[in-house]
C-alpha cells in the first residue's frame, strides 16, 4: 500500500494526548505494516511466513481443523525477466500478488511473498478438496486478468501445488508442509504450467 502525507496527521500533541486515537492507530498500523509486508507486492514477506505458518498449523491442531497451502510459482519469469527488463517483471509480481491477495479471501486467510517468483498461500481451516478449487480458481483469474502496459499487454500463468494437513496429524512441520507444496507446484510447472497439482 502507497502512504501519502494526507493519510497521516502530523499533529503530535493529538496523538499523544488521545491514546488510542484514529491518529496513533493509522501510525500503529503504518509501522507493523511496514514491518511485515514485502514493500515490492504488498503481501506479506518471507520472514512472516517463517514465524506465521507454525502458529497457524498449532491454531488448526488446537482446533481440530485441516490446513491448506497454495505455493504459486509464476511460469516463464526470468524469460519475461530477460525479454522485457526488471521494471516489467516488478510489475508483474505485482500484478500477481494482488489478484493473489484480491480472489484469495476464505477466513483467517493470508498471502505472503516466499521467493522471488513465488507466493504462498495459508488457509486454514479449509479442506484439500476447496483448496484446490480456490487454487485452480485464482489459476484461471491470472490467466484471464492480461497485465496491461504502455507497450502491449502480457498474458501470464502460474503453478500451483496444494497441500493439506489433515487435523489428525501431530507431527507434520510448516517446512514439510511447505516442501511438499513447492513440489508439487515444480511438478505442475515441469507439466507445461498453468496448471494445479
Amino acid at each position: 500500500m502507497k502512504w501519502s502525507v494526507a493519510m497521516i496527521q502530523t499533529d503530535p500533541v493529538s496523538a499523544t494526548a488521545n491514546p488510542g486515537s484514529v491518529t496513533e492507530r493509522v501510525l500503529t498500523d503504518t509501522v507493523w505494516n511496514m514491518g511485515v509486508l514485502d514493500l515490492l507486492t504488498g503481501v506479506y514477506h518471507q520472514r512472516y511466513l517463517e514465524e506465521a505458518l507454525p502458529v497457524a498449523i498449532h491454531e488448526c491442531r488446537q482446533r481440530g481443523q485441516k490446513l491448506s497451502i497454495l505455493y504459486v510459482d509464476i511460469d516463464r519469469f526470468e524469460a519475461i525477466n530477460d525479454r522485457c527488463g526488471r521494471l516489467v517483471g516488478d510489475l508483474v509480481l505485482q500484478h500477481v500478488a494482488q489478484t493473489l491477495k484480491r480472489r484469495a479471501r476464505l477466513p483467517e486467510s493470508w498471502v505472503s511473498r516466499e521467493e522471488a517468483d513465488a507466493f504462498v498461500i495459508c488457509l486454514p481451516g479449509i479442506t484439500a478438496n476447496v483448496a484446490r478449487r480456490c487454487a485452480n480458481n485464482l489459476r484461471v483469474a491470472i490467466m484471464s486478468e492480461r497485465l496491461q502496459l504502455e507497450s502491449g499487454e502480457i498474458s501470464l500463468t502460474c503453478s500451483f501445488g496444494v497441500q493439506t494437513m489433515e487435523e489428525t496429524n501431530t507431527t507434520l512441520t510448516a517446512d514439510a508442509l511447505l516442501r511438499e507444496a513447492k513440489g508439487k507446484a515444480a511438478l505442475a510447472k515441469q507439466a507445461g504450467g498453468n496448471g494445479v497439482v
